[in-house]
């Protein structure tokens, strides 16, 4: 009750105009959630980049960096601590998994040529993208509730396997505000929807008109796209590769139930699943441990791991035979034509450019 007392107090004075929001002059989607955890906002900003890459407009990632070694620093005074770190500038990944946190470097090494930036702060972090990059578009990973800065557009990334947590607030559920938070949403992502019964889409789709009937709503599945193995000759395979193999699958992410479902789906036959706390950072000794007698076996572990695996420099026998699986997310439903609606935004905004 006191969580929620405080999520409404803060949300009543941005909306009442107490605190103020800060614009910057460029395009600003964010992609967030109401539910901690993985629920797919990272391959939905991966989709949002390419769209606006493969259009010629020159995009920026801004991320908090959730748990980063950058956001956990407490080290330096303030005089001398930087409010950002650069994690790609679009040409270069600059900072390691460690120091940029697991999303922003999946984000810099899925999208090499667009620039990737952490910060508490994404109004300083986006004024430095639009200053030295010359940014036209910046796509806030997991900002929702990140109200100080002005957005033109709010896509919300709703997981069909658990879509309103338990249906409490934190801390005694997973929910970071009421679902009437919702009214704030412009586009509503509906991700894993091939991982549950067709009513229980159907239901949860009416819950999310009935919060917000304006809202556009996309069906989204995560689809695999191939294996990449992680040594040095980084290998690619199609899905298929897995399919009758026994494999160890390993992962740290906020969902391991969609990561198994996944697998399952691509007939892999899964002898043990290993699964730590999202964002769990790996050391080498616990990971030959958990690896050892498995040098001629085949592992799979997510994208989001790959980073933080190949910091350790495991033995390059053993790393090959380790392998990321590959998603990127596609839309199978469409209403209220959201992509129509960002290009009518990112039309707006040039034409006000000129």
């Amino acid at each position: 009750m006191f969580y929620g007392a405080l999520v409404k107090v803060r949300l009543f004075l941005y909306k009442a105009g107490v605190f103020k929001k800060k614009k910057i002059k460029c395009l600003v989607i964010s992609v967030g959630n109401i539910v901690v955890g993985g629920v797919g906002k990272t391959p939905a900003v991966m989709m949002l980049v390419r769209m606006f890459s493969r259009q010629g407009k020159r995009v920026a990632i801004l991320s908090r960096g959730y748990k980063s070694g950058f956001s956990r620093s407490k080290s330096k005074s303030k005089k001398e601590k930087k409010n950002f770190l650069v994690v790609s500038d679009g040409k270069n990944i600059i900072s390691d998994s460690l120091q940029s946190g697991d999303e922003p470097y999946l984000l810099a090494e899925a999208c090499r040529s667009v620039p990737v930036i952490i910060g508490k702060d994404r109004y300083v972090s986006g004024k430095y993208a639009l200053e030295e990059y010359s940014s036209q578009v910046l796509v806030l990973d997991d900002a929702f509730q990140h109200l100080p800065l002005h957005r033109d557009l709010d896509i919300v990334i709703i997981d069909a396997l658990l879509p309103f947590s338990n249906g409490y607030l934190l801390p005694r559920g997973g929910l970071r505000e009421y679902p009437s938070g919702l009214k704030r949403g412009d586009v509503f992502f509906i991700t894993h929807t091939d991982q549950v019964k067709k009513e229980i889409l159907e239901n949860t789709i009416a819950q999310l008109k009935k919060i917000n009937p304006h809202a556009a709503i996309v069906k989204t599945l995560h689809q695999p796209v191939g294996v990449l193995s992680l040594d040095s000759k980084r290998r690619v395979e199609q899905v298929d590769f897995l399919k009758g193999k026994e494999i160890l699958a390993l992962c740290s992410i906020g969902n391991p139930l969609s990561f198994r479902k996944t697998l399952e789906s691509l007939e892999a036959n899964i002898v043990d699943f290993i699964s730590f706390s999202d964002h769990y950072v790996y050391e080498k000794k616990q990971l030959e441990k958990i690896l050892k007698g498995r040098e001629n076996g085949i592992i799979v572990t997510t994208q989001k791991d790959e980073g933080k695996i190949k910091q350790l420099k495991l033995d390059e026998k053993l790393k090959a035979n380790i392998f990321a699986l590959v998603i990127e997310l596609k839309t199978i439903g469409n209403e209220g034509n959201w992509d129509k609606k960002i290009q009518e935004k990112m039309q707006n905004f040039l034409d006000k450019d000129k």
